[in-house]
């Protein structure tokens, strides 16, 4: 008897919203849904491949912010300090924090 091997593949936004979750068997591909969108940000791809599946995956949506009306400095650690809409936000390592250090 033969049994095929599924895996799960789940879809998440930049705030770990599920956006779907597909069932794939071994070395099939996952569908991605449809781009997301994010105010102030562009969608700019998913951070893994879904591609031949081997196992369980969360891929995440990443995002580049849209630089109409931001101000922004990157430090030496490669944080960036964004004046966006007169708040102030921390972009580093993919996370968005507001000033108090909350992620948003």
């Amino acid at each position: 008897l033969f049994t095929i091997k599924t895996f799960t593949v789940k879809f998440v936004d930049w705030d770990d919203t599920t956006l779907k979750t597909e069932t794939v068997e071994w070395d099939k591909d996952a569908t991605a849904p449809a781009e997301p969108t994010r105010s102030g940000y562009t969608f700019i791809g998913w951070d893994k491949s879904f591609k031949n599946v081997k196992e369980n995956l969360t891929v995440k949506a990443t995002y580049k912010a849209n630089s109409q009306g931001i101000d922004e400095v990157q430090d030496a650690s490669g944080a960036r300090k964004v004046l966006r809409d007169g708040q102030l936000y921390i972009e580093h390592n993919g996370k968005t924090y507001n000033a108090q250090g909350a992620r948003l």
